[in-house]
C-alpha cells in the first residue's frame, strides 16, 4: 500500500469511508484490464509501457464517499506541497483532480427497484 493511501486510510480509520475505500480497491483490482502500448512505432516489446484501465460501477452513496475521499486527498496533497514535501504529491493531486472531474462529468444511470416498475405489475 502506498504511503499516501496509508495516511488517508489512517485519517478515515473506523469510518464507513474507510470500508468503502477498501472495497473500492478490491473492485478495481478484480476489474483491471491490462493493455500494452507502444511508446514509438517500430520499437521492440521492451520499449512498451503497460497501462491499466478500469471500469467501475458504484452507487449514489459510494459516489458521494468517493468524492469526499478524493477531496480529502487533494487537500492533503496541497498541504504537503505547501510544506515543500517531495515529488509524489503533485502527481497524486493531479490524478485525484482528474478522477474527480471524470466522476462528476459521467452521467448517472437511473435504475429503480420499485415493484411498480416490474414488468406486468399493476401501477
Amino acid at each position: 500500500m502506498a504511503r499516501w493511501t496509508q495516511r488517508v486510510a489512517k485519517a478515515l480509520e473506523g469510518t464507513a469511508a474507510q470500508v468503502f475505500l477498501i472495497s473500492l480497491g478490491r473492485v478495481l483490482e478484480t476489474n483491471r484490464r491490462q493493455s500494452t502500448t507502444m511508446i514509438a512505432p517500430g520499437l521492440e516489446e521492451m520499449e512498451t509501457m503497460t497501462t491499466y484501465q478500469y471500469t467501475l460501477t458504484i452507487g449514489e452513496s459510494e459516489q458521494l464517499a468517493l468524492e469526499a475521499a478524493l477531496e480529502l486527498m487533494i487537500q492533503h496533497c496541497k498541504e504537503q506541497i505547501a510544506a515543500r514535501a517531495s515529488a509524489p504529491y503533485r502527481a497524486h493531486q493531479a490524478s485525484c483532480t482528474e478522477i474527480l472531474r471524470k466522476l462528476r462529468r459521467t452521467p448517472a444511470e437511473l435504475t429503480s427497484t420499485s415493484s411498480g416498475s416490474w414488468p406486468g405489475s399493476p401501477l
